[in-house]
């Protein structure tokens, strides 16, 4: 089965990291990016899983789609996102992702803003709200690092459909 990320709260303040509102288990054996980042068992429970059945969608905005849309393949998605202290866990195992530490090629100035340090969430930021304020690069590696992966455009768009 493929596996990708739960959307959630499109909010536009949310928007850079809508990668990082679920994590689901079991990468993709080709993901080459993953073979130097120590394997760990994923942070949300595999059982809280939920098997996105094979479908098609079609793209709003594409104009050679064939007319029946685009065919994706079953996949598992997390049915709760990415917490505050899920990804701090992540941050302190891989101190290169710390806010004072990640290259700026990979995060802009707003990488964790909300929180107070590089390892303190900080008195308004609850550790059981999904994380906010991290990159595309950020949330790959998250997700590698959990054994997971973000999912592919038309696995995203068959899930927004449906749920």
């Amino acid at each position: 089965m493929r596996s990708g990320l739960r959307l959630c709260d499109a909010r536009r303040d949310v928007l850079p990291l809508l990668a990082l509102c679920g994590l689901a288990a079991g990468a993709d054996a080709q993901d080459v990016s993953r073979a130097s980042v120590p394997r760990r068992p994923a942070i949300n429970a595999h059982a809280a899983m939920l098997t996105v059945a094979a479908g098609r969608y079609r793209p709003l905005y594409t104009a050679d789609t064939p007319i029946d849309g685009i065919p994706v393949r079953a996949f598992l998605l997390a049915r709760t996102a990415v917490t505050n202290a899920e990804y701090l866990r992540f941050v302190t195992a891989r101190p290169q992702w710390r806010r004072s530490r990640v290259d700026g090629i990979v995060a802009d100035a707003s990488y964790l803003r909300h929180w107070s340090g590089d390892l303190t969430l900080g008195a308004n930021v609850r550790a059981d709200a999904p994380v906010v304020n991290v990159s595309w690069f950020a949330a790959s590696a998250f997700a590698a690092w959990s054994d997971a992966r973000l999912p592919t455009m038309a696995e995203w768009e068959l899930a927004a459909s449906r749920f």
